[in-house]
């Protein structure tokens, strides 16, 4: 069960902006290790969700570290609410399809993918016409559905469920949010199982949740091997 947590003290007010001052030593601290790590510094400086000079999913770090090892790229994904989460999936080696509500965003994306020699199939318009004309058109179903859209995701999640693979995967991000509630209470009432990962992402400052939600009752790990770093402390 979720229940409603509010910051005290106000984090932006200026007295607590003067009382952060004392725990500069800490933040610095932070920023030059746990952070650096995450080279979450880069993407607050470009207002981008990247990592290392690549483009990562403006999700919770962990859900990505999770979804690359999980995830086989060999799936094919439906991103709905089109960005660097587009992009990654590209560099992975899996086909994707996205859709878009904003032209002038979603020709950017598919610029950038072009760019990079990839091929993405990205439809912009009202994604309730969008996801009804992918319906008729598209044969192939969908093992991975993203959803990250701007507006309205309750819908989404409902009108996206029957473009799903059997066994099929999704990823439904900012579950925190209240506005969230009913679209996961409607997948859980689907027999979904839901993993959530809640913690720091790239360009913001706080913690988000982003929820994958499973169709069967295991997932076999079949994504990419992670290279680990050796760290001297």
């Amino acid at each position: 069960m979720w229940t409603t947590r509010i910051l005290t003290p106000k984090p932006y007010s200026a007295v607590e902006v003067f009382k952060s001052l004392g725990s500069f030593r800490q933040w610095h601290a932070l920023r030059l290790f746990g952070l650096a790590q995450l080279d979450w510094p880069s993407s607050r400086r470009a207002r981008r969700s990247v990592a290392w000079g690549r483009p990562v999913p403006w999700w919770s770090y962990g859900c990505t570290e999770f979804v690359d090892q999980v995830i086989s790229p060999q799936k094919s994904v439906l991103d709905i609410g089109s960005g660097a989460s587009t992009l990654w999936w590209l560099e992975r080696g899996n086909s994707v399809v996205a859709l878009e509500t904003d032209a002038k965003w979603g020709e950017e994306v598919s610029q950038v993918a072009k760019q990079g020699g990839f091929e993405l199939e990205l439809s912009v318009g009202p994604l309730s016409d969008l996801l009804s004309n992918l319906m008729e058109t598209h044969p192939v179903s969908f093992n991975v559905i993203c959803i990250d859209n701007q507006g309205d995701r309750v819908s989404v999640v409902k009108a996206a469920l029957p473009l799903m693979a059997e066994g099929g995967v999704i990823i439904l991000d900012n579950s925190d949010r209240s506005n969230q509630a009913e679209a996961r209470e409607f997948l859980d009432l689907n027999g979904f199982r839901e993993l959530i990962f809640h913690g720091l992402g790239p360009i913001n400052a706080y913690a988000s949740s982003t929820s994958v939600f499973l169709s069967s009752a295991s997932l076999e790990p079949e994504g990419r091997e992670h290279p680990r770093c050796i760290i001297e402390y």
